[in-house]
């Protein structure tokens, strides 16, 4: 899983392939809000998932580890 999430993100900006899965990715400024919102609509149909509009927070999208965790209670 972490590497579809790698991939799409890399759809957004190519350095995030190479950062570690708890580097934060909206201080470093590799993404931005406007990222998320494309991200969001990749992650759903990817993972087949519905994200409600409280889950997409900072805190869910501000690493690679915590998208991943949000995917993993999304899909169980």
């Amino acid at each position: 899983m972490e590497e579809k999430i790698r991939q799409l993100l890399g759809n957004v900006n190519e350095e995030i392939s190479n950062v570690a899965v708890d580097e934060n990715l909206l201080t470093e400024g590799l993404i931005d809000s406007f990222d998320i919102v494309a991200l969001v609509v990749e992650l759903e149909e990817t993972f087949s998932i519905q994200l409600e509009a409280d889950e997409i927070i900072e805190e869910n999208f501000s690493s690679i580890q915590n998208i991943q965790a949000l995917i993993e209670r999304k899909i169980s």
